[in-house]
């Protein structure tokens, strides 16, 4: 059933998309670049760059936040490091995991050096954005058997949208999903290790690469790689079952980005925090809450969680985003959570790790998997007193359901991009982002990107 896919690739076009959805395109683009932008500057990164070096290309694409241009695969491969380096990436309900840092990356590596408008360019993540989250309707047990959805379903998403960008026609984007199935890996338990954030950037490198062999007529089984007995979904299923037609009448009825959108983190560190997160922050701030005076906190979370925020006494930052014992410890102290609390001497604060000693988690009555139909965290802190303060968060802020503000979006992405961009370039960048839709060739937003580079 490649082709059924396919055909939805090659048919859309930016007119198919209603003003809502190409609003929600811009803001997790823009969402998207600021994160990586942030993301750039962490030590991975510079481990991916040194491992490239050999590959320097003057007239390639660019790695953004450094001053260096490389083969286009490697740069999808580097950016898509950054985007999700630290966690702060956008995701998707529907996919159960994180589709812009795959997607983005992938189509700029190769918009710079196939020139296209900012429309090809919303269309070509709007296609890949659907592609990826819409194939999880496919699976039963996908996420549940230990793959990393960001990263397997991730490689369809930006191959799905490396199609888009290089214009391929029907036969040759079966191919190039062909290709991408067989090049799709990625497990969790790596997650909170260099690794995780490594996924997104093999799935845009995949997705790049896949196309542009393909472009070039290189050969898969571009019937039935992704539906057939020996296919994607049945290998990514544990062999379970699956029914690929799902994804397709699905795809595009609704949107991904207009409905139920995408949900645009308010904190950096991995979403199953973020709720409980909230809620800490929420006692602290309303009852004054003196840390030294808890007896415990106790964190009751769905399921799922449990097998997610599996770093209970993180050493480092990148291990932190996946510690609820951190992240709801270090809420609580500093009555918020931001990018600054992800440094590991901030991780190795005495005080938060006295804090993180109380901080234990569950699976609340309301989360079983038998009986869960809403996102939900209960955080409930007990003083010395005997005192209890309980505050409960259904779908935390960010949730489609509870969406940032686009100038909430916009302060994001002053925070992330000032990491790696001067003051103008940052207010340069955000504004070609946000009128994107207007330019006749991306190729401007990317020489500002690295014109701006501190």
């Amino acid at each position: 059933m490649n082709d059924a896919v396919a055909d939805f690739v090659v048919v859309s076009t930016y007119q198919d998309l209603s003003p809502q959805a190409v609003h929600g395109a811009k803001r997790a683009l823009t969402d998207c670049i600021g994160v990586m932008l942030a993301g750039s500057k962490e030590h991975l990164v510079d481990i991916a760059c040194d491992t490239f070096l050999g590959y320097d290309a003057a007239h390639g694409a660019p790695v953004f936040g450094h001053r260096l241009k490389i083969e286009p695969t490697a740069a999808a491969m580097i950016n898509g490091i950054s985007a999700h380096a630290l966690d702060y990436d956008d995701s998707s309900e529907t996919m159960y995991g994180h589709p812009s840092a795959s997607v983005v990356p992938a189509c700029l590596a190769l918009a710079s050096v196939r020139p296209i408008s900012g429309k090809d360019l919303l269309i070509a993540y709007s296609v890949g954005v659907e592609v990826a989250s819409k194939l999880m309707l496919s699976f039963t047990n996908h996420y549940d058997w230990g793959w990393h959805s960001s990263s397997t379903l991730g490689s369809l998403g930006a191959v799905a949208a490396c199609a888009k960008v290089l214009s391929l026609d029907r036969s040759a984007t079966a191919r190039a999903l062909g290709i991408a199935a067989s090049l799709a890996s990625g497990i969790k338990q790596n997650f909170g290790t260099m690794t995780k954030p490594l996924h997104l950037g093999n799935a845009a490198r995949n997705g790049a690469f896949a196309a542009l062999l393909s472009e070039r007529g290189f050969t898969s089984d571009e019937e039935d790689a992704l539906g057939g007995p020996q296919g994607f979904c049945k290998v990514f299923s544990g062999g379970g079952e699956y029914n690929l037609q799902s994804t397709v009448n699905a795809l595009g009825n609704p949107w991904e980005v207009a409905d139920p959108g995408i949900r645009i983190k308010l904190f950096p560190c991995c979403t199953s925090n973020h709720r409980a997160v909230e809620a800490a922050i929420d006692i602290a701030r309303n009852y004054e809450v003196n840390p030294e005076d808890i007896a415990k906190i106790e964190c009751g979370v769905p399921w799922r969680e449990l097998e997610i925020l599996i770093r209970n006494d993180p050493q480092s930052g990148v291990e932190a985003t996946f510690s609820i014992q951190y992240c709801v410890a270090r809420a609580m102290i500093s009555r918020e959570l931001v990018l600054s609390h992800f440094d590991t001497h901030q991780v190795m604060d005495p005080r938060v790790r006295s804090l993180m000693k109380k901080v234990s988690m569950y699976v609340h009555p309301e989360g079983r998997k038998e009986v869960m139909t809403r996102e939900l965290a209960e955080t409930s802190v007990t003083m010395k007193d005997g005192s209890v303060l309980v505050k409960k968060v259904y779908e935390q802020e960010g949730h489609p359901s509870r969406p940032l503000s686009d100038e909430q979006v916009r302060r994001k992405f002053n925070e992330c991009a000032s990491r790696a961009l001067n003051e103008k370039g940052v207010h340069d960048v955000l504004e070609l982002c946000w009128r994107v839709d207007e330019l006749p060739d991306v190729s401007h937003l990317l020489n500002t990107l690295t014109a701006s580079t501190n």
